[in-house]
């Protein structure tokens, strides 16, 4: 259980906030998807896919709009993040957390929750040399898997603080 809580964390530094679909006038519209740079990309929302490899462990990043979904392998540990909802595996076990909740988690503490951009993702992914390019990312990547039993961590948090309160009578 403690990778999970691991695996939570990473994904939620990695996190973005949702991107603004940004109109390019007529005059500007580029021939071919191919002209459109990664950080113009990001900048539009585009399909994007992150590969690099670290300590032999390759991790795979998709974003689409306001979606990411992060594969790490052979660690076999996955996360998915939507401007509703942050999951986060490994085999069958899992954990989810609803971002209002999130939102409210980090209140309580006196912090904001503020998650990075899509741009800001890719520019820290090209500085640590990660490859990046345009993808066609299916919708199915960010829907969570059926096979996994996802405890609610904003649930398990709510326990925790009952628990300790009632430690505390």
């Amino acid at each position: 259980m403690k990778w999970l809580a691991v695996l939570f964390l990473i994904l939620i530094a990695c996190a973005q906030r949702p991107v603004e679909q940004k109109e390019i006038p007529a005059s500007q519209e580029l021939a071919k998807e191919e002209a459109v740079g990664l950080s113009d990309a990001a900048k539009l929302g585009k399909p994007i896919k992150c590969t690099s490899e670290h300590e032999g462990q390759a991790t795979t990043i998709y974003m689409k709009g306001s979606q990411m979904r992060m594969d790490t392998m052979p660690a076999d540990a996955h996360g998915i993040y939507t401007s509703d909802v942050m999951y986060t595996w490994k085999g069958s076990e899992g954990m989810m957390i609803k971002m209002d909740e999130m939102k409210k988690l980090a209140a309580e503490h006196g912090e904001s929750f503020t998650p990075p951009s899509q741009e800001e993702i890719v520019a820290k992914a090209e500085q640590e040399n990660a490859k990046c390019e345009s993808f066609d990312v299916p919708e199915s990547m960010f829907v969570p898997p059926d096979n996994v039993k996802f405890e609610d961590f904003g649930e398990l948090m709510k326990q925790i603080e009952a628990t300790t309160k009632n430690l505390q009578k």
